[in-house]
Parts: structure tokens; C-alpha cells; sequence
């Protein structure tokens, strides 16, 4: 679910081609990982921003800056 709990929430890794994932980044259920981009002159290093939010049914808007919302850097590829 998009604004609610999820266990499958993070970053996942293949080394295969895409046959197996493995979860290489787990924040916990409500931290959706939102955005993720390679350093253009490091190609080992991945950034991943998270934000904790919880959006209710009757309002579009929802703070992005709870705990848990932040950036996350990785140096060996992810």
C-alpha cells in the first residue's frame, strides 16, 4: 500500500540479472523509499531518500519531514 504500512517498503538489490532481490536498505514498514540516483562521477555510490508520512483517506496532504525521512548514502554499489 502506497500510504500505509508495508513490510516490502526499502531498496532491493539483484545481482543476478533479476532473478532473486535481496533487501539491501529496510527502514521498517512506514519509511517508503521515494528517490534513488547514482553519483555521476562515482558510480559505486547510490543515494536513497526515505520519508515517513502517513497520508489519511480524507486530506491529500501529508508532512514529509517525520522520523525516519532523510538520505541515505551507500559507497559499494548499494
Amino acid at each position: 500500500h502506497a500510504y500505509g504500512p508495508n513490510a516490502e517498503r526499502g531498496v532491493y538489490k539483484s545481482s543476478d540479472g533479476g532473478t532473486h532481490w535481496t533487501k539491501v536498505l529496510d527502514q521498517g514498514p512506514d519509511i517508503g523509499v521515494s528517490d534513488l540516483t547514482i553519483a555521476s562521477d562515482e558510480p559505486n555510490v547510490l543515494f536513497a531518500g526515505t520519508w515517513h508520512t502517513r497520508r489519511p483517506p480524507w486530506s491529500t496532504y501529508a508532512p514529509l519531514d517525520d522520523p525516519g525521512s532523510g538520505i541515505y548514502r551507500s559507497q559499494d554499489g548499494g
